[in-house]
């Protein structure tokens, strides 16, 4: 949960400064913005780690990387047990916020579809 404050701490802060930034970009880029174009351009997955060329180890920022989406079976992460979007087994609008996970490796698509 702390990582995900730290995240947005650091959005707070930086979203101004990119803003007011913008006019002096002169075909620089920065991870973020390369990350969210290849995800639109290509689809796959955006990855956040934290950043490993900081010199000061207590100060940290969020470095973005891209996933091509052939690359899908490297990727772990957990779903709902049921595979579904819950314990009940229904589809739902919104993602549930509590459920029993099962740790999934790949993200194939669903075969029902």
């Amino acid at each position: 949960m702390w990582t995900f404050v730290k995240i947005v701490i650091w959005g707070l802060i930086w979203f101004p400064i990119w803003i007011f930034t913008l006019p002096l970009k002169k075909g620089r880029d920065n991870c973020l913005l390369w990350t969210l174009r290849k995800f639109d351009e290509e689809g796959g997955y955006i990855c956040i780690r934290w950043c490993r060329s900081n010199k000061i180890p207590a100060v940290k920022w969020p470095h973005f990387l891209w996933l091509p989406p052939e690359h899908h079976t490297k990727l772990r992460h957990i779903v709902p047990v049921d595979g579904v979007g819950g314990e009940d087994g229904e589809e739902h609008k919104l993602p549930v916020p509590w459920f029993t996970p099962e740790d999934r490796e790949g993200d194939k698509k669903r075969d029902d579809n």
